[in-house]
């Protein structure tokens, strides 16, 4: 016959029987009450609830409940759960603990209540921690409030397994501390909140983190929880699984000491950081917050047979809101150049959504964050601004929103190509390689400033976009008074215009007043726009915006020129200038200026002239 215990058993009774029974002195009115199908094993080597029928176990009152193993959901079909409810309530184990082992199993840690999962690690038997341990498994945990906690000091604590499926939930300020921590394929993992009273973050402290979950929540850190993890932290471990991790919400963090790493051993691994959060990223050693530490995404091939896939990694700042924000040193993308066995590239990214206007990838400190490898960064939405001398090979995309490269040294956006297409925008005062400008796309310094790059392609419906601030009086000087592009890349550096192209000029007020001024000069003022030093320039922009002031007027470049009514102005665009000597021949710098109008004695005497020719002409016909 199956042995349990009563339905219910008061610990507000005598020392005795308390200890017959296994526990420590009671606290008045402690109460376990075991209920259903509980079996609990002479001197509590083992607890089980729901072992071939429903069952339920409550620990509250200031009750200590002490066994070795734990198994709540034992059987399929069968639904068990375990509460422990209230300051001095306690649950300690001593051995492995499996909430669903085959079955459905809740367990509940609430209002200050603790419980201890300890192992003994040097055993030669295996003990360990898992919601949803085997198929058909379905374990959910709820640690809730400041002051529950979940201790597992010498065990990891897996949530699901190869069959079965585990959901664990830190919230309102609760607390899991254990040496490891995995969510595998189908389970979740939630740290999120704070306490409503005390305002303690909800918190995870543990040594490695392994996530391969890409079901909706996967692994998330939000409205302030908070992630500390001390050792390798994989997201996507293994050929054929995926993880997915978000950290979003303004206080929420993830702070990682040592090795993090979005895919290895072939698996895909994505991180979104997202409206205010924070990842932190230190090396081994260091004190968690540090920095210092390096993100790699993708890694090696699981196996060296041929075709077997790399790994890789995919990292997302922001998720079309606020961005979130990264404390590191650098991120690195996998890249391998092995041909014995040859390893099937893998493409790593960087995405930048956000709603921002002046995002700048750095770290606490304000350094640069370094992106190397074979990393590819897509700029989506919001303005993204890059200071560090980044080295990544893989490519730049800049399909929406606007990426601002303010490198000093280096290439801002590393050696790979850079495209802008679909209402993006290229800009700043560094240096960057290749570009080619698509349709809907544009490049735009800004501020005023100089922008550099070894080559510009601007094809059919893109835009090159310059400001001119100069004020009357003054004298034009290039990334002080007006935007210019520098093409760098020597006797290879090729300026390419397509006539479907766009050149748009935004003035201010007292620019455009200067210019009406120099039309009435004799020499109007030079713009060099492009300079090409030893490079060509192919093709010619078919039209001409100008803006100010929060009007835009268009019209078509025909023979160098371009006649604005509106304005009373005609401008000229022209590509045989040279800015060493300030002249608009002699070179194959791209120029704009304003079209001199004559002065009104100069336009009498070419009046006067022309009647003069006229009467001439009229004198030979007779």
């Amino acid at each position: 016959m199956t042995p349990r215990l009563p339905s219910s058993l008061s610990l507000f009774a005598p020392a005795a029987i308390a200890f017959s029974l296994g526990f420590p002195t009671p606290s008045a009115h402690a109460t376990i009450t075991p209920t259903g199908n509980t079996y609990i094993a002479p001197n509590y080597t083992s607890t089980w609830i729901g072992y071939t029928g429903n069952g339920t176990l409550r620990v509250d009152g200031d009750s200590d409940y002490v066994t070795n193993a734990l198994s709540v959901g034992q059987s399929a079909g069968v639904t068990a759960t375990v509460t422990v409810s209230g300051v001095g309530s306690t649950l300690t184990t001593n051995q492995s603990v499996f909430i669903a082992s085959s079955g459905t199993a809740n367990l509940i840690l609430q209002s200050g209540a603790v419980m201890t999962s300890n192992g003994l690690p040097t055993s030669p038997t295996f003990y360990g921690v898992t919601v949803g341990s085997s198929s058909g498994g379905k374990g959910t945990v709820s640690v809730d409030g400041d002051g529950t906690k979940w201790i597992i000091p010498n065990m990891s604590l897996s949530v699901g397994s190869t069959n079965g499926t585990g959901s664990v939930t830190v919230n309102h300020g609760g607390l899991i501390s254990s040496s490891g921590l995995g969510v595998s394929p189908g389970s979740t993992l939630l740290i999120t909140g704070t306490d409503p009273v005390t305002h303690a973050a909800s918190t995870v402290n543990t040594g490695s983190f392994l996530v391969d979950s890409t079901v909706t929540g996967g692994a998330t850190v939000s409205a302030g929880g908070i992630l500390n993890s001390n050792g390798v932290s994989t997201i996507g471990s293994f050929l054929g699984r995926t993880g997915t991790m978000t950290v979003t919400g303004q206080g929420s963090q993830w702070n990682a000491v040592g090795l993090l790493n979005l895919g290895s051993s072939s698996g895909t691994g994505s991180l979104t950081v997202a409206d205010g959060a924070l990842v932190s990223v230190s090396n081994t050693g260091s004190a968690s917050g540090t920095g210092n530490g390096l993100l790699t995404l993708g890694g090696s091939p699981q196996s060296s047979n041929p075709g077997t896939p790399a790994s890789t990694g995919n990292l997302y700042i922001g998720n079309g809101g606020a961005a979130g924000r990264l404390n590191l040193a650098e991120i690195n993308g996998y890249y391998s150049t092995s041909t014995n066995p040859p390893t099937v590239p893998a493409v790593s990214t960087i995405t930048f959504n956000h709603n921002e206007s002046g995002y700048e990838f750095k770290n606490s400190s304000g350094t640069g964050i370094l992106i190397s490898g074979s990393t590819k960064v897509v700029n989506q939405a919001g303005t993204t601004i890059f200071t560090a001398a980044n080295t990544y090979r893989g490519g730049t995309e800049i399909t929406g929103g606007k990426l601002i490269v303010n490198n000093t040294t280096g290439l801002g956006t590393g050696s790979g190509a850079v495209t802008v297409s679909g209402g993006g925008q290229l800009g700043g005062h560094g240096t960057v390689g290749a570009v080619v400008v698509g349709n809907g796309g544009s490049t735009y310094p800004g501020d005023p400033q100089i922008l550099t790059a070894a080559s510009i392609q601007y094809q059919a419906g893109s835009t090159a976009q310059f400001a001119i601030e100069t004020g009357v009086g003054g004298t034009p000087t290039a990334g002080v008074d007006y935007d210019r592009i520098a093409i760098s890349g020597g006797t290879a550096g090729v300026l390419g215009i397509d006539s479907g192209a766009t050149l748009q000029i935004n003035l201010t007020s007292d620019a455009l007043s200067y210019l009406q001024d120099q039309a009435t000069q004799a020499m109007p003022a030079n713009y060099f726009l492009f300079t090409l030093g030893n490079g060509t320039s192919t093709g010619n922009f078919g039209q001409l915006t100008i803006t100010e002031g929060g009007n835009t007027y268009t019209q078509s470049i025909v023979g160098g020129e371009a006649n604005f009514a509106d304005l009373g102005l005609a401008f000229r665009v022209g590509y045989t200038g040279d800015a060493t000597t300030n002249s608009l021949a002699g070179g194959h710098d791209v120029t704009f200026s304003v079209v001199a109008v004559p002065e009104p004695a100069a336009a009498a005497l070419l009046l006067c002239a022309g009647m003069g020719g006229l009467m001439v002409r009229r004198r030979a016909m007779r």
